[in-house]
């Protein structure tokens, strides 16, 4: 039991301290904003726009009123899986 935690004691730094590298690098792969997920290629999808929405009243496409919202991204795109198909979809 004693040698486990000695083996322990000399990993949890090393450990630390590749999460510690790892976190810029994962961070580099992600969108800088959300404007730039506008830039992504996803296969079978195109991402028509992407926009930043402050906090605040939003007005939906079909002109429905939403308050009080927090700040969020708003992706609009098109995915077709098949070529007979086109699914439209909004996030």
């Amino acid at each position: 039991m004693r040698t486990s935690n000695l083996r322990l004691s000399y990993l949890r730094p090393i450990i630390v301290g590749l999460l510690a590298l790892m976190i810029p690098v994962i961070a580099m792969g992600l969108p800088e904003s959300c404007e730039h997920l506008a830039n992504l290629k996803l296969r079978s999808t195109t991402i028509v726009s992407a926009e930043s929405i402050a906090a605040g009243a939003f007005k939906t496409k079909d002109g429905k009123a939403l308050a009080d919202l927090k700040a969020f991204c708003r992706v609009v795109g098109i995915a077709q899986p098949t070529p007979d198909s086109r699914i439209t979809f909004e996030v």
